[in-house]
């Protein structure tokens, strides 16, 4: 029509573009669409129930419009549409997120291990970009990989060098050993929970009363014969830096120490609704917390 006259126009309005768009996606997808053999397509339902019924609902309010004009629109209308369609686009980018999942056809993950010779103590192992365990009675840290791939392998542990290097992990050869040597110098290195080196760390070193104060360089060090601190002296360290939670540990001033920092709490889901302003058109918590399971 080229006029938007009733209920059905409003409606028709709404839904044809989206189930032209699942449809296109659809027509996108590899395989026959078979859920049995892995070749679902990534909607089963093109106007599912409760989508459409967002739909409706909003053509609802435009038929109000049409009719008895903008002012006379309910004026809780813009309250209740925005998070829902907000969800809606939610659903269906997670729809296509999954399917795009189930086409690269994730592999099972198998275990893989990174182990450091038996006089080196509570090495903190990272593989990938990600920390994956510190080294306990048997020497070594094991953890899943799902690809055959080369990854990154960083070690850290107190009184040695710390490593960086490249291993080639695959279901055939999985597990790895890697050799540290032993450090000869006095430092202190603060690292990121990827194993990289953190700069500008601040580095407290009480030493009885008195506070020796440091802040990382560019390699993440404090070099501690460059400090007020003498060979044997125990010592307690504090190291802080911005997005990290702090760190306090004892040590003796005989050697390097390695301090791993890890990322401080990512805020919660409910605050980063609130921050981006989906909970601002709802007088009732309880609301807000429920519209998307609603619309879901």
């Amino acid at each position: 029509p080229t006029q938007l006259e009733n209920l059905a126009h409003q409606t028709a309005l709404r839904l044809y573009p989206m189930a032209y768009f699942k449809s296109l996606r659809n027509r996108m997808d590899e395989g026959t669409g078979d859920d049995d053999v892995g070749q679902g397509w990534t909607f089963d339902e093109i106007l599912d129930t409760e989508h459409t019924a967002v739909a409706v609902n909003d053509a609802i309010f435009g038929v109000q419009e049409d009719v008895f004009g903008e002012d006379a629109v309910d004026p809780y209308a813009d309250r209740v549409m925005r998070p829902a369609w907000a969800c809606l686009i939610a659903d269906t980018l997670e729809a296509m997120a999954d399917s795009d999942d189930a086409e690269n056809g994730d592999k099972d993950a198998y275990e893989a291990s990174v182990s450091v010779p038996d006089d080196v103590d509570d090495a903190t192992v990272f593989v990938g970009g990600e920390k994956r365990g510190t080294t306990g009675a048997d020497s070594e840290v094991t953890f899943d990989l799902t690809a055959n791939e080369t990854q990154r392998v960083v070690v850290v542990a107190d009184g040695y060098d710390r490593i960086d290097t490249d291993r080639y992990f695959s279901e055939q050869d999985a597990d790895h050993h890697v050799s540290l040597a032993p450090a000869t110098d006095r430092t202190i290195g603060v690292y990121d929970s990827s194993g990289d080196p953190l700069a500008d760390a601040e580095v407290n070193i009480w030493n009885d009363d008195e506070l020796v104060y440091a802040e990382t360089d560019a390699d993440g060090t404090v070099d501690l014969d460059a400090l007020d601190v003498d060979v044997g002296d125990d010592v307690t360290v504090e190291v802080f830096a911005e997005g990290y939670d702090g760190s306090s540990e004892s040590l003796e001033a005989d050697g390097s120490a390695a301090v791993v920092l890890t990322p401080a709490d990512e805020p919660a889901a409910d605050d980063l609704e609130e921050e981006a302003g989906l909970t601002e058109y709802f007088d009732d918590p309880d609301v807000a917390e429920t519209v998307c399971e609603e619309v879901r």
